[in-house]
């Protein structure tokens, strides 16, 4: 742990950012995850300054390749929507317990952390994002014009093979059931398949 945390803040110092306000951001993250967070509500919420100074550790925090932004997007018409909230996933597990030790904060559920594993290997092979109205899809995989959704939960007698929303052509519920016929999939076995 010790390790990575000097690797970033000497990259940090390399351009000339704040180790205070990185911090921040990473509790943001650790506290909100895996809800959906405007750059407002982090920077107030946790002191920051503007949503200008959010969005630029953020930036910073993805081209490190610590967290991955999913930003959410209208089915329909398939296009991001960078004005509405978004979603950021830690891009390995050790970064939730790197920033619960940096931050004196306990590390998420394991469904969080599961549900940032998903995304962060999602999103190494596809276009990811995330879409909330009156339902919520944790993660849609895009693919030229082909979606796809995964929710990362284990809701006993849910069925996901008749939800379609937009051009989201299947969703499905990863977690510790198969079951094919209700788009469950085992979450290990997904994720050897990537």
């Amino acid at each position: 742990r010790e390790t990575y945390w000097n690797w970033i803040r000497v990259d940090l110092a390399k351009i000339g950012r704040s180790e205070e306000t990185f911090r921040r951001v990473a509790k943001a993250i650790l506290e909100k995850a895996p809800s959906s967070l405007s750059l407002n509500s982090i920077a107030k919420e946790f002191e920051i300054g503007t949503h200008k100074t959010a969005f630029e550790y953020l930036d910073i925090m993805e081209k490190l390749y610590i967290v991955k932004v999913l930003y959410h997007l209208d089915p329909n018409r398939l296009l991001a929507s960078f004005r509405k909230n978004r979603k950021i996933h830690f891009m390995d597990p050790l970064f939730f317990d790197l920033f619960s030790d940096v931050c004196l904060r306990k590390i998420p559920e394991e469904s969080v952390v599961l549900e940032s594993v998903v995304a962060s290997h999602l999103a190494r092979r596809f276009e990811a994002f995330y879409w909330k109205n009156w339902r919520e899809i944790d993660i849609i995989a895009k693919r030229k014009e082909e979606l796809a959704g995964f929710e990362v939960k284990s809701r006993e007698g849910a069925d996901y093979s008749k939800m379609r929303i937009g051009k989201i052509g299947n969703v499905f519920c990863l977690g510790e059931e198969l079951d094919r016929e209700r788009n469950l999939l085992s979450l290990p076995l997904f994720l050897s398949l990537l």
